[in-house]
Formats: structure tokens, sequence, C-alpha cells
């Protein structure tokens, strides 16, 4: 095992030592062993609320253990090399390889290749069918959805929310790899690909108020990327953006009660220490009771100098008033998605937001004392012209001329078609188009800070979102050539990419200049509730540039996705 002089040469050994507040630390006799990963660096999966519920939920089990283990980066895995250590948890230090179950969320396409990292480092073997023994390797999160490119490489895949089936899967667990991959293959919700390919329905919590939630996250130690106590209020979202997929699989809408948000929120600020609370979901301000909840909190946090951060508000004038209400004094940046620049464009992706909207919202801000604001955009939408861009330049003029004061970011990402979404048989922009549209942009808005996000880097995420099992072979070979770390700008290296996929260009052209609607896609065995029909039905509406209204599960207003009436 490494030492201590070892571990203080590392770049963040605190990444690696464990020992924090809250850790779970449990005896390894007679337990059903489970190891958990986020495949990102611990700043990034000690972020994710969805490993932090499944890593408190096992715990809970008298029969069960779960311990955390996330990427290494290169100072740490050349030394785990040198030294023929097996990567290990924070917990107890054992290697990941002695675990009965190896979990892995994967949210993004970009870290398929840090997940082969993982087994390689933790001694796995890298394809299913080379696995003799545990620990059975588990794959669940949003990219999950398309299972396809990862197939190969992975036991068994979790398609849905991974409250209630996680235990279904430890209740089947038996000491023979063969039985107990069988016995999950029958549970609803999981994939197991060695006997075939079948229809897999998602899974999803009914009820979020009965839905197990931790009020003792981990404190890490080191910095993290969101350092706060979060707080999920609702889960689903009925906008219907024919972009988003995250809109479309976390259908149906659920809320959590006022006073169950209240709870945990107390509880958990008792247990921890945290000095800012946070609403997740999808769009906070439509949550049905959110003006008695945030006074609620308002109650909870005066005086005691914690702030409370809501993220995913829409452009309405409605939502300043809920940050007028939860008020600190602490003006920080707001944030706002408008994606595309013209109304027309904007009824195209069901995101009917008037530019009117737009200006009132910001002066109504600067009024307020809001000086720092940052914009979302995507270039490459459905329908798209040079007069959607130049939509982009025209409303950053206008907000400039009438606020002297404030500090505009804009990030501006290529639009990437995601499965399950009524966009997902459409064309991935070209780089020719990509750079001709960015050059404008930048040409024409000086003085503010612009992100723009590569096209290489989209690219590859558009590939993989909507690829089918042939692309497992690019992965595999993309790794091997040393391509990880791809989330990180700074490490991504396209010409990996390019190198692996010399020869194989009918395969990325086909993928990348979208399907037609009568081929079966790479997906379509998977179930998520929504109609295919449906997404259809949106795909022509937005060609004739007509909004879909959110039907907030009124029954009168159906849109007819189909969600409401599975039964499930």
């Amino acid at each position: 095992m490494l030492d201590e002089k070892e571990l203080l040469s590392l770049r963040k050994p605190a990444r690696y030592i464990g020992e924090e507040w809250n850790e779970v630390k449990k005896d390894w006799n007679n337990k059903i062993r489970v190891a958990l990963s986020y495949p990102d660096f611990y700043e990034v999966g000690m972020s994710n609320l969805g490993l932090s519920i499944l890593y408190h939920l096992i715990n809970e089990r008298k029969d069960s253990l779960c311990e955390r283990v996330f990427l290494p980066d290169i100072d740490f895995e050349n030394l785990l090399i040198k030294r023929d250590i097996p990567l290990f948890s924070l917990e107890s230090k054992r290697p990941i390889k002695d675990f009965h179950i190896f979990g892995v969320s994967i949210q993004t396409e970009l870290t398929y290749t840090n997940f082969l990292n993982l087994l390689y480092l933790s001694k796995i073997p890298i394809f299913s069918k080379e696995r003799k023994d545990f620990p059975v390797v588990i794959v669940g999160g949003p990219s999950a959805l398309n299972p396809m490119p990862l197939l190969p490489f992975v036991d068994a895949f979790v398609i849905g929310e991974g409250e209630e089936v996680v235990g279904e899967i430890i209740d089947e667990f038996v000491l023979d790899r063969e039985e107990f991959l069988k016995r999950i293959s029958n549970i609803r919700g999981v994939f197991v690909p060695k006997f075939g390919i079948k229809k897999v329905e998602k899974r999803y919590v009914k009820d979020l108020d009965k839905a197990y939630f931790p009020v003792k996250p981990i404190v890490p130690y080191t910095e993290v990327i969101h350092e706060r106590a979060v707080v999920e209020i609702f889960r689903g979202c009925d906008r219907g953006c024919r972009f988003c997929i995250s809109g479309m699989e976390k259908r149906p809408r659920r809320e959590r009660s006022v006073k169950n948000i209240l709870s945990l929120t107390k509880k958990i600020l008792k247990n921890t220490g945290f000095e800012e609370v946070s609403l997740l979901s999808l769009s906070t301000s439509d949550y049905s009771n959110i003006l008695p909840l945030v006074e609620g909190l308002r109650e909870i946090t005066k005086d005691k100098r914690i702030s409370v951060s809501l993220p995913s508000l829409r452009i309405d004038n409605f939502s300043l008033q809920i940050l007028d209400i939860i008020d600190t004094g602490r003006k920080t940046t707001l944030t706002f998605a408008p994606e595309a620049g013209t109304e027309r464009l904007r009824n195209v992706i069901n995101k009917p937001i008037k530019d009117d909207d737009i200006f009132s919202v910001v002066g109504e801000a600067v009024k307020r004392g809001w000086r720092k604001i940052k914009f979302y955009f995507m270039i490459g939408l459905p329908t798209e012209t040079m007069k959607d861009i130049e939509g982009i330049v025209d409303i950053v003029r206008r907000i400039r001329t009438e606020n002297k004061r404030i500090t505009l970011h804009l990030s501006i990402n290529p639009f990437i078609p995601k499965p399950f979404t009524p966009f997902q048989w459409e064309k991935f922009i070209s780089k020719e188009d990509y750079l001709k549209k960015r050059n404008f942009l930048k040409r024409n808005i000086k003085g503010i800070r612009l992100s723009f996000r590569t096209w290489e880097e989209s690219f590859v995420e558009a590939l993989l979102s909507r690829g089918d099992r042939e692309l497992a072979k690019v992965i595999y070979d993309v790794w091997k050539r040393g391509g990880k770390y791809e989330t990180w700008s700074e490490k991504f290296d396209f010409s990996l990419w390019e190198e692996s996929l010399k020869g194989k260009e009918e395969l990325y052209r086909k993928i990348l200049d979208g399907f037609s609607e009568e081929e079966t896609l790479p997906w379509d065995f998977i179930d998520i509730g929504i109609n295919k029909g449906f997404l259809k039905v949106e795909r022509k509406r937005a060609r004739m540039e007509k909004v879909t209204y959110p039907c907030f599960g009124d029954l009168k207003k159906c849109t007819g996705c189909g969600i409401c009436f599975r039964g499930w």
C-alpha cells in the first residue's frame, strides 16, 4: 500500500485519502460488497447527487456495504502502475476487484474512455465476456439510455432511476456470477447484454416524498465543484423542449412536499455545516408551491449567513420575485438559457421566449442589483439560418445599450441530437457551418466574455450518443491510444478519435447525418414511457414552428406523450 510520503507527492492527495465527515465504514464480514464510481475526478464525482443517494441507501442495509472510487489523476495513475497496485476504494482501501458489484454512473458520453480506464486500473477485464468472477460491472445514468456503444464492456445496465432497483438487485445476489446475472435480468429496468436484446422499461420512483434522500451527505476535505447542501424538489419537466433528453426521459413530473423539503434542508445543514442550499430540478420556478417553499427557506436560513441558490430558473419576472424573497445581499451571476437568437427558432425548439421578455428581465435584474448575467445559446439547431445567429448579436447589443453597468458572459455550444427527443433523427452541424457561425459571432460581439465549446468535443459526443455497438471498437481503440479525462477541454485529444475512425467514414457519417423516421434506431428497444409517435409529431410541429404548451399533469391539457397512461 502507499505510504504518507507517496501520497503527499501527489497534486491533490485529499482526493484519495477518504476519512471525510459522514463517510460510512462497515465491517466486511458477511456483507454484499458494492463499489460505486463516477468516472471522473473526485471533485466532479462528489458533486453528483445520484451517487450520494445510492451510497447512503446501500449502507442503510444491514446485509450490504458501499464504498467509493473515482478516476485518479495521471500522477496517481502512474504511481499505481509503477507499484503494481490495483485501484482501491476510499473507505477501506481495498481493491475494487474484491467487491461483488461495481456500479458506475455515466452522465456524459465523453467519460466512456474514463470508464475503461477505471476497469483497467482496477485490474478488472475490460470485456464482459472475459470476466469469470466478481465484481459484476453495472452501469447506470443518462448515457445508459443508449447502451449500445458500451455493450461489450458492461455486464448489466440499469435504465432509469436507481433508488428502488438497487435494492432489488442486491436482494437477488448469490455467490455465482452467472446465476446472479440471470436473476437480475428479470428485474424491470435491468438489461443484461449476454442474454440478448429485449425490450427494457425504465424505472422511476412514483412518490418522491417516500423516496430515500440522504440527510448526512459526505463533506469533502478538498474543494469540489458543488460545495453546498443539495435538496431535490422535483423530478421531470413538462416544458417539452425538443432538444432536451432529460425533459423527456425524466417524465412524469413528481414533486416533494414543501414540508419534506424544509425538513430535509434543516437536517442536511445541521449534519454538514454547509453555507449554501441549492434546490435541484430541471425548472425550479415550475415547482407548484415555490413561493411558500422559498419563504420557508428564508426562515431557516435568515441570520445564519446561509445563502440559497435556485438554478434552472425561467426567463421571467416571476423568477426575479422568487430571488427577491431569498435575497441575502450577495449577488453572484444570474444565468438564463434562451438557447436560440430569434423567437422563430425558439418556437421551433419549443422554448417560446419572447425577445421583450429577455430585455424586460435583464432590466429588472439590473434594478435589483444584479451585475453579472450569463446566457446559454446553441448553434446548429434544426431549421437554423444566419438570421437566427444574427439574432444573438442583436440581443447582446440591445442589452448592452440599455444596461451599461452589467457584465455579460455568453456560452455557446453546438446542438447535439440526443436519443428519445423529437430531434433524435436530426443531423449534427458540419465543421464548416460551425466555424462560419462561430466566427461571425466573434467578429460581431466585442467587449464581453464569449466561450465556445469546440466542434471536435461536440462531434465525439454526437457520435457516441446515437451510436451502435460498432462504436465500441472505436472507444476501445481511443482508450488504448491514451484517450481519457476527455470531459476536460485541456485534456481532450481529437487526433486520437481521428486515428481510430480512419476507414470508418461510412459509420460516422450515417450517425452524424441523422436518421430517417422509418428506420430502427439503436436504442429503440429501450422504453422510457414516451410514445415514439409523439416524438414524430413534435418533430413535425417544430418544422411548422408550432409551440406545444406544457400539461403540468392536467389530462385536459394532454399533449399525447403517453407517460401518464403507462400504469407503472
